[in-house]
């Protein structure tokens, strides 16, 4: 089975937003907020994660993003904050599982931490805002949102977000969250957003 959600808002469900496997999955330009857990990416599932917020989910045993041993794919330009873990020592970021993952020009920011990452498994970070984390690889600065809490696109004023995330990759999708053109400068920003 193939299924492509974008452009849409996934929200107040009772479970994960997304919960797939055995299947090809797209998701892009979506929402996933307030849901019991954000994304789970099963065994066989082939995925395109591209330009989402996925934020402030909160779960007993499922974080903001669970990327299954058996699955693979591309995960990019994503923002994955405030998503939260009930749970003693499980993430609430992205969890990669033993077989690896790559998690590419994303921000992941904010969420519960497991012991002393928001970040499980075998995670390959590149070009990752990870504000305070110490995960290997990440960017460990700060992203500036324009309202922290509620509205995750970059804040265009912001310096920390030039220091941070602002022209930082050289290659990305043709258009962000807001389905508005990248690159707005020498290069693309960091996360779902583009900024104006």
């Amino acid at each position: 089975a193939t299924l492509i959600v974008r452009d849409s808002e996934i929200l107040n469900s009772t479970a994960e937003g997304v919960n797939a496997a055995s299947c090809t999955l797209t998701l892009q330009r979506n929402l996933i907020t307030l849901n019991k857990g954000g994304i789970t990416l099963g065994n066989g599932t082939v995925y395109t994660v591209e330009n989402n917020f996925i934020v402030a989910n909160t779960s007993v045993t499922s974080p903001g993003v669970s990327l299954d041993n058996g699955s693979m794919g591309t995960f990019q330009f994503n923002t994955v904050a405030k998503n939260v873990v009930t749970m003693a020592n499980v993430v609430g970021g992205i969890s990669c599982g033993s077989a690896g993952k790559t998690i590419v020009s994303s921000i992941v920011v904010e969420n519960q931490k497991g012991g002393t990452s928001q970040l499980d498994g075998a995670c390959t970070l590149t070009n990752v805002v990870i504000g305070s984390d110490t995960a290997t690889g990440g960017i460990m600065k700060p992203p500036a949102f324009v309202v922290d809490g509620t509205d995750y696109h970059l804040d265009a004023t912001d310096a920390k977000n030039v220091d941070c995330c602002i022209d930082k990759a050289a290659t990305g999708p043709a258009v962000d969250i807001d389905n508005e053109a990248r690159p707005k400068g020498a290069g693309y920003d960091i996360g779902a957003d583009e900024v104006k």
